[in-house]
């Protein structure tokens, strides 16, 4: 994948950094071995969850994933093993301290089939997440969220390699040497750091030190392995090839492999890598294998390391889903950048921007897309910057050429060229516009609604959002109250728990204190809001003030007590009222004062909530008293005073006086007979009076004129009741001396009806009897009319 053979530069030495400062995991599992973790790439997300190399490797990759997925990711998982799928799985995984993150898992085979081994390319799309339940909770219809790739600086690395070269023509001439001095050779031999031996007749004739090290055995040990016994030292993998080297050296042949890598088996049964020098040589003046031998077991380990990782980072290039090319910026003669030549891309790029690469590679970018270089985002600067000064940048910008979105990490390798990753956030931009529209419509109608609203934050225990409606109800302007301690400042310490503890939707009525202090009735809804795991998060309430409305019910509540505790004693009741006027308008003292007339002077008598009574001369009421200023006025609606006690009566009204009094607030009742009362509420404060209070104080005076009229009609009704008794006194005394004056005659004609009737009947005539009798009987009528009417007048009497 080089772009120019006569630098010496490859993408394939540059992807390996892009892999770790991306927002990506990837992992190496054993599919067979219930997902075992067998290699992970660290990097950034890796981090972000919290878990190191050495805590995951050899554990389970559905440890990683939260419960609710467990079950989907196998089913992909095997779907995708029999029938190959491009399409991601989208999973919830869990951090080490139980933090949720939306991925998606791409799962990439070997070329090889049957290889248990998978690569799992792992991408964080939590803030795609995010912004896909903020659009289901405004009930917005958008488009999916593309994936995001972080902000991060890559890092430049480079791969390398060992090169051992051997001096073979310095052993040749040690060889040489040997023939002439055996003691010289065998001083340098046991000095040197490689393994040195000579082979004839089968049999090692000799083994310096370090070669019997490699192998774990001491140099008696091998000198005295039987013929062939050597062969013990081959691994199955290598023993046909050194065999037949080692024999044809013997015997003297010259086509033979003088240097060569193979693989060897130690005492102890493990398997090493050597890397070979070896020729024929006379020994003793016959024909022998003269070996050199290093251990590269280290070095072969790294290598296949090195090739594992290169192959799969080549995987991954091809199968990323961000996009990546590699450019060479274009100076002009002033060595200013003018062009960017694309020299290489994954096939990522050509989703990503909708460009072939078959069509790209070697040309320049003006060509590409004829007009680039006047686009806003001055592409070509930013780059030459880039390419220049090595200093990664990372932004998200608009291409018009391209009516696309892009966030982008450059990069520098070397002077002169730059590397782009970068994922099209066309989708993401346009759910963002669309999220943003929608969050200011919905605001909008918070802001212009009639109802109040306000959210609190239970976590933080803070006011998050209050309204127009609700601030101007509480007198407070926004700044005033966003994200203050609400147990602190306006929420009734007895109603928190009530708006707080469930989380249910319901109805709620609590209390809250305005600016002024003054505590006040709101009514609504209390709709609880939670994220996407099902957190408590936050409480929205839509409010109605119903102050007013707590002050009547109150107010007929107090007032249905009174009437229930009303005597015949009309001044009981007054005092009620009065005790019930002080606890609903919250004053420090209230005077109920009743002008009283008669035939001899004029009189004030005054009340108090106290239940003290005071009696004032109408001189000394209104030259002293304060109340005087209510008469003087003469309205009947109520009147509200301040800084009275700035006034004349400052000094004179013993109210105002002993109690530092500073404002009031009252209203005259008047009467059908033309007499005045008054009620007036005293304040320490100055009152701020509210339409509510001023209708408070009215039906409590109405409740007051009603008592004093039902008191009146009873003064009138005794009154008529005596003139009554009058009257039935003398109509008894004038039936009973009607009925005697009428009795006495009646009496003298009965009596003598019946003294004629009894001694001288026989001397009169039929005729004359039948008047006499008739007269008899007259008289039984009259005293029986008589007698009834004595009985009636007894009665009224009674």
């Amino acid at each position: 994948m080089r772009y120019d053979n006569k630098n010496n530069w490859s993408l394939d030495s540059l992807f390996p950094s892009y892999i770790k400062s991306m927002n990506n995991l990837f992992l190496v599992i054993n599919s067979k071995k219930d997902y075992e973790i067998k290699l992970i790439k660290d990097g950034i997300f890796l981090k972000k969850l919290g878990y190191s190399f050495k805590s995951l490797i050899r554990t389970s990759f559905l440890d990683l994933i939260h419960a609710d997925d467990v079950k989907k990711f196998i089913s992909h998982f095997e779907n995708h093993i029999n029938i190959y799928s491009n399409h991601p799985l989208e999973i919830q995984i869990l951090a080490k301290e139980g933090k949720i993150f939306w991925v998606t898992v791409d799962i990439l085979k070997s070329e090889e089939d049957d290889k248990e081994e998978l690569l799992l390319i792992i991408t964080n799309i939590s803030k795609q997440k995010d912004l896909e339940f903020q659009l289901k909770k405004t009930k917005q219809n958008l488009e999916d969220i593309a994936k995001i790739v972080p902000n991060r600086k890559a890092r430049k690395f480079k791969t390398g390699q060992i090169k051992l070269q051997v001096p073979v023509d310095d052993l040749l001439s040690t060889e040489q040497k040997l023939e002439e001095s055996d003691e010289k050779f065998r001083t340098i031999t046991e000095e040197s750091l490689m393994g040195i031996g000579i082979i004839q007749d089968d049999q090692f004739k000799y083994v310096n030190e370090r070669l019997a090290e490699i192998f774990g055995y001491t140099k008696e040990e091998l000198k005295n392995l039987p013929p062939h016994g050597y062969s013990k030292l081959f691994h199955k993998e290598s023993f046909d090839f050194v065999m037949e080297q080692t024999k044809r050296k013997q015997a003297g042949y010259s086509e033979v492999i003088n240097h060569y890598n193979w693989k060897g088996i130690k005492k102890s049964g493990e398997s090493i890598w050597l890397e070979s020098f070896s020729k024929t040589v006379t020994y003793k003046k016959r024909f022998a294998d003269f070996v050199t031998l290093f251990d590269i077991t280290e070095k072969k380990e790294i290598e296949d390391r090195l090739k594992e990782s290169e192959a799969k980072y080549h995987l991954l290039f091809d199968n990323l889903t961000s996009a990546f090319a590699f450019h060479k910026i274009i100076l002009d003669e002033k060595d200013q950048p003018i062009d960017y030549e694309f020299l290489e891309a994954n096939p990522a790029f050509e989703k990503q921007t909708g460009l072939k690469i078959s069509e790209i590679i070697g040309k320049r970018v003006t060509e590409v897309l004829p007009g680039i270089e006047n686009d806003p985002a001055n592409w070509i600067n930013k780059y030459g910057e880039v390419a220049l000064n090595r200093t990664p940048i990372n932004f998200e910008s608009y291409a018009k050429p391209l009516d696309q979105w892009f966030h982008v990490l450059a990069y520098s390798p070397k002077k002169g060229w730059f590397a782009t990753i970068f994922t099209n956030i066309t989708k993401l931009k346009k759910v963002e516009k669309a999220l943003m529209e929608s969050e200011n419509r919905y605001r909008s109608l918070i802001e212009t609604s009639s109802i109040g609203v306000m959210e609190i934050d239970v976590i933080n225990n803070k006011i998050s959002f209050i309204n127009s409606t609700l601030l101007k109800i509480l007198g407070y302007k926004e700044e005033e109250l966003i994200g203050i301690q609400i147990r602190d400042k306006i929420i009734h310490s007895q109603d928190l728990v009530k708006l707080l503890a469930s989380h249910e939707e319901r109805e709620i009525e609590f209390r809250i204190f305005d600016k002024l202090g003054n505590l006040k009735w709101l009514s609504g809804r209390r709709i609880p809001q939670f994220d996407k795991s099902g957190n408590f998060l936050n409480v929205r309430f839509w409010l109605d003030e119903i102050t007013e409305k707590k002050m009547y019910e109150e107010l007929i509540i107090e007032l249905n007590i009174n009437f229930l505790n009303f005597t015949e004693e009309s001044r009981n009741n007054i005092e009620l009222l009065i005790n019930t006027c002080k606890k609903l308008l919250n004053g420090n003292l209230i005077l109920y004062a009743h002008k009283k007339k008669t035939e001899q002077s004029e009189s004030y008598e005054i009340l108090t909530s106290d239940n003290q009574t005071f009696i004032y001369d109408t001189t000394e009421f209104t030259k002293n008293l304060f109340l005087n200023e209510f008469f003087l006025e003469g309205h009947d609606f109520p009147q509200t005073f301040l800084d009275i006690h700035k006034k004349k009566y400052a000094q004179t009204d013993p109210f105002i006086k002993n109690l530092n009094i500073k404002g009031c607030f009252g209203k005259i009742i008047k009467t059908h007979d033309a007499s005045e009362s008054l009620l007036c509420v005293y304040y320490k404060d100055n009152p701020i009076i509210t339409g509510q209070n001023k209708l408070v104080l009215f039906l409590i005076c109405d409740a007051i004129e009603i008592e004093q009229r039902r008191w009146q009609v009873q003064q009138d009704l005794e009154k008529q009741n005596l003139s009554l008794d009058k009257i039935n006194k003398l109509k008894t005394e004038l039936f009973s001396r009607t009925s005697h004056e009428l009795k006495t005659p009646l009496i003298s004609i009965k009596g003598f009806t019946e003294l004629l009737l009894t001694l001288h009947k026989n001397k009169l005539d039929s005729e004359l009897i039948s008047i006499i009798e008739e007269i008899r009987d007259g008289g039984a009528r009259l005293e029986k009319i008589i007698n009834l009417l004595l009985e009636g007048t007894k009665l009224g009497a009674d």
